[in-house]
């Protein structure tokens, strides 16, 4: 599982996949809640609160277009931009420009949040933060050329046609970071069992 030996990580059990997209009979399911495999110390948590898997997140929100990636600006404030990547089994993969800010952000302060999320009415919108360390790798990595092959797979679609010489223009030369999940959470709004309150989004 990706992400459940790595140091300061428990490892939760098990977590039923989300359904998607979620029904009003969904069962173990919080509304807006915050649920957190990292520690949380000072915290209150939520009364209900689905244990949470980074294998089963991973399937969930793989198939997700864009990540929003936070990196830290030189003066400390944060930098946030959307980004394509692939989420495979030892780490999420996310491409960039090589003379981008995020580049250079991560050259100097590796620490990074990646938020991913799904749906379209609130009652369907479900999402996971991960936070971690970022790897950038050099294009002849045997891990950039698996990402790579996964990344061109994924977007295809956006690729075809007009699509390639588009990016290529934008981009120029791309470059991959890999970061492995240090902490993961999940949201989800869907149907609460009766009883159940709701803390609100993270």
């Amino acid at each position: 599982m990706a992400g459940a030996t790595r140091r300061n990580v428990r490892t939760p059990g098990t977590w039923a996949p989300y359904p998607w997209p979620p029904t009003r009979s969904a069962p173990g399911r919080c509304i807006g809640s915050h649920c957190d495999t990292g520690r949380r110390e000072g915290r209150v948590a939520p009364r209900f609160i689905p244990v949470v898997n980074t294998a089963e997140a991973r399937r969930t929100f793989r198939d997700v277009r864009v990540a929003h990636v936070a990196s830290l600006l030189p003066g400390g404030e944060p930098h946030v931009v959307p980004l394509w990547f692939v989420w495979l089994d030892d780490a999420i993969y996310v491409s960039c420009r090589r003379a981008s800010v995020v580049r250079r952000n991560l050259e100097r302060d590796p620490r990074v949040a990646l938020e991913v999320e799904r749906g379209s009415a609130w009652t369907e919108q479900a999402g996971a933060l991960i936070r971690g360390t970022a790897e950038l790798l050099p294009s002849d990595h045997a891990g950039a050329k698996k990402a790579l092959s996964a990344w061109f797979d994924k977007y295809r679609s956006e690729l075809a046609g007009r699509g390639f010489a588009a990016y290529t223009e934008r981009v120029g030369e791309p470059v991959v970071f890999r970061v492995r999940p240090d902490r993961l959470s999940t949201w989800i709004h869907a149907q609460a069992p009766p009883g159940s309150r709701d803390p609100g989004p993270p």
